[in-house]
């Protein structure tokens, strides 16, 4: 059945209507292909318009802090990243501190090596939310996959990473999190790549006199094994400089094609950084 649309509400299919449509009952359920209602139908959030206007389309993918969806935005349908704790998450009033904390500070960067944040907020069920520009490219992560890189195009991309970081540093903002997988490469106006630093959902947020504004539980280490610092992988104060060696990570990666520490069990790479 080529062309079917779902309704995610009364489950009905219908044809002459296009994904992002609304119900023809006028029940209020959003039109999703049917691919898409297959695939994702135990998902709640798809086909929802969270905050009345962003209709979850499909899943991105997992963030460090919440799920990532593409969504459109209504009335002016443009193509949006929504991210989202669910409500059951949201209860906890420690992450709720920090994630009002971290939107406000995230929605001041303004590199053009940072995705943009539109919107963020708090829906009628609780659900908190951020909204982002829709990045279409590849991942750094990809790319490396495909083997080593040339050093003029590693200094290129590495270059606006670490100008994204500049900006938020100077925010007090640590990221936390950089990695290949948080790093997106698309095709610039002049053909040129440029670079976007995604996910600061785990970010750090930094007061003025310098001390970390810790918002995790006790025990609790945030980030990935292969790119952390000595001081967050024993979860100790940290600073700009955590993301400056996470990028010497990336940047071996890129030259060589691995990182300089791997294997199966994470506490051994964090080990090794040590």
């Amino acid at each position: 059945m080529d062309g079917v649309v779902i309704c995610r509400i009364c489950g009905q299919g219908w044809t002459g209507a296009a994904p992002g449509d609304r119900c023809p009952t006028g029940d209020g359920g959003v039109l999703i292909a049917q691919a898409v209602h297959e695939k994702f139908f135990s998902d709640s959030f798809i086909g929802r318009a969270v905050a009345g206007k962003y209709v979850i389309i499909g899943k991105l993918g997992e963030g460090g802090f919440g799920s990532v969806y593409r969504a459109i935005q209504e009335p002016v349908g443009r193509t949006v990243a929504v991210k989202v704790i669910a409500s059951g998450e949201a209860n906890d009033e420690e992450l709720r501190g920090r994630f009002f904390r971290e939107a406000r500070v995230v929605s001041k960067l303004s590199n053009r090596a940072t995705v943009t944040l539109h919107d963020y907020g708090e829906d009628d069920d609780g659900t908190l939310f951020m909204v982002f520009e829709f990045i279409a490219g590849r991942l750094l992560a990809d790319l490396i996959a495909e083997g080593p890189m040339a050093p003029a195009r590693v200094v290129g991309l590495v270059q606006q990473v670490l100008g994204a970081c500049a900006e938020a540093h100077e925010l007090g903002l640590v990221h936390r999190d950089l990695k290949p997988g948080n790093i997106m490469v698309s095709e610039g106006a002049l053909g040129t790549e440029e670079v976007k630093v995604l996910d600061f959902g785990i970010a750090k947020v930094q007061n003025p006199d310098g001390m970390d504004d810790v918002r995790t539980r006790e025990g609790v280490v945030l980030g990935t094994p292969r790119y952390m610092s000595p001081e967050q992988s024993q979860d100790a104060r940290l600073d700009g400089r955590s993301d400056l060696y996470a990028m010497g990570i990336i940047l071996y990666e890129m030259l060589v094609g691995r990182p300089p520490f791997e294997g199966d069990v994470p506490f051994d790479i964090l080990l090794a950084h040590i």
